[in-house]
């Protein structure tokens, strides 16, 4: 939850939180040395530019247990979900299974 938090502004109550957004990725054609990925994403929800928003990565185990990381996100003009995929992430993208959750 303190990765969430800090992924909003101050005063942000965590409880209110909702997933509006659930869904399957993956990323081909990504090798070391590419840097990280900024994906733009546009969902049924209408979202405002500048609306705090969180994304989360999630990879999903053999077991069935999805392994949560929180992403930096940032709703632009049209309604447009910058999610900003870190390295260490996108290599991992390219041969797991793996979901997007948008929560605000």
């Amino acid at each position: 939850q303190a990765d969430i938090a800090a992924a909003l502004p101050a005063g942000t109550d965590l409880s209110a939180l909702a997933v509006n957004e659930l869904v399957p990725v993956s990323l081909s054609g990504y090798a070391a040395g590419m840097g990280d990925v900024v994906v733009p994403f546009q969902f049924a929800t209408m979202y405002q530019e500048g609306q705090p928003v969180v994304a989360m990565l999630g990879f999903v185990g053999a077991d069935g247990v999805v392994e949560w990381h929180v992403l930096q996100a940032e709703v632009v003009a049209g309604g447009i979900v910058n999610v900003t995929i870190p390295v260490d992430l996108a290599l991992r993208m390219t041969t797991e299974t793996t979901v997007l959750a948008i929560l605000n």
